[in-house]
């Protein structure tokens, strides 16, 4: 089984869509561990605040299989729509950061997940659910690389709602 931290993400209606999300990836992953959720203003885009965090979990679904066969079935199930603007609204967006030490470049799969190191929102849920994390492409601490943090807002109560409704499943 290989451990993979997936980016979790929502502007539209997040209170909804990220538990559906998480409750749909249950039933087929294994979530290890869910990190603290954090409202950021939207990237590039003047749309309403997004929730982002992110999950560990554990699966034997290859990394490109997992985000086309996997992942991106459940942000169409729950109405996500693609547009060419790369930073609009959307119900739910599940993006794979980090698969076991694997580094990939096949163009339009990237990993890790090259924003990691400069978006508040990624890092801070990443180290803190694995405080020792080692870049596998660098071979550097993260903590050791990232940027500071900006304007994020922990979701506390959101963050331990989501966690007791996917572990008493």
């Amino acid at each position: 089984m290989a451990v993979s931290y997936i980016g979790v993400g929502s502007n539209i209606e997040p209170e909804k869509n990220v538990p559906a999300a998480l409750h749909i990836l249950a039933s087929k992953v294994a979530i290890k561990a869910i990190s603290t959720f954090y409202r950021t203003a939207a990237i590039g885009s003047r749309s309403d605040d997004f929730y982002n965090g992110v999950i560990k979990i554990e699966t034997d679904i290859e990394p490109r299989e997992l985000k086309y066969n996997f992942l991106r079935p459940i942000e169409e199930s729950l109405g996500r729509q693609r547009s060419a603007e790369k930073n609009a609204p959307r119900t739910i967006d599940l993006d794979i950061l980090l698969y076991d030490n694997r580094v990939i470049n096949n163009g339009d799969f990237i990993l890790p997940d090259p924003d990691i190191s400069s978006r508040a929102f990624v890092y801070l849920p990443l180290l803190e659910l694995d405080p020792d994390l080692i870049m596998p492409d660098s071979g550097q601490k993260l903590a050791d690389i990232i940027d500071s943090a900006s304007d994020i807002t922990a979701l506390l109560d959101f963050t331990e709602k989501l966690r007791k409704e996917i572990n008493n499943n």
